[in-house]
């Protein structure tokens, strides 16, 4: 009998053409009017869906952040809200006992008065019991520093592009 021979893979990326990516690199920018329709549906289903003895905490930051800082974009990613600008900026996740209000970049805000949690790289957050009184003032000027965080890595990356080309 003969063995079979196995396919040979054509020379370049074993992968394919995308190395691995779900989906092409180079694609059209997103339309945000049209993602802001479609998202509000999942936003109002997440707060929906939030536990009645913490959904005033969650209403109470959620209106905090798009106070301070409207021009950030919010939206359902990760199983919780999420506000961007440049990049993703701060995240407002519900528990049954608690709101943790995050910030990704929350390690290189400096001169807060508040005490961000975390020991990760990047990410540092706060959390709220329903029973806990919310610092408004000193809570608002971490959202604008980190509002301020996310425009300078906006500024560089935009200086970056331009030397490249």
């Amino acid at each position: 009998m003969a063995e079979k021979k196995k396919p040979q893979r054509s020379r370049g990326s074993a992968r394919g053409k995308n190395h691995g990516h779900p989906r092409p690199r180079h694609q059209t920018p997103l339309d945000w009017k049209a993602f802001a329709k479609k998202n509000a549906l999942a936003v109002d289903e997440y707060l929906a869906g939030v536990d009645v003895g913490i959904v005033d905490m969650v209403l109470g930051l959620r209106a905090l952040v798009r106070k301070t800082v409207p021009r950030l974009r919010e939206y359902v990613r990760y199983g919780h809200l999420v506000y961007s600008g440049h990049r993703v900026v701060i995240y407002l996740q519900a528990n049954k006992e608690r709101a943790e209000l995050g910030f990704y970049w929350g390690a290189e805000i400096r001169g807060s008065a508040l005490e961000l949690e975390g020991r990760g790289g990047k990410i540092r957050h706060l959390r709220y019991r329903a029973s806990d009184a919310v610092p408004t003032d000193d809570l608002a000027q971490v959202i604008h520093a980190a509002d301020l965080h996310d425009r300078e890595l906006q500024s560089l990356s935009t200086r970056t592009q331009r030397r490249a080309r």
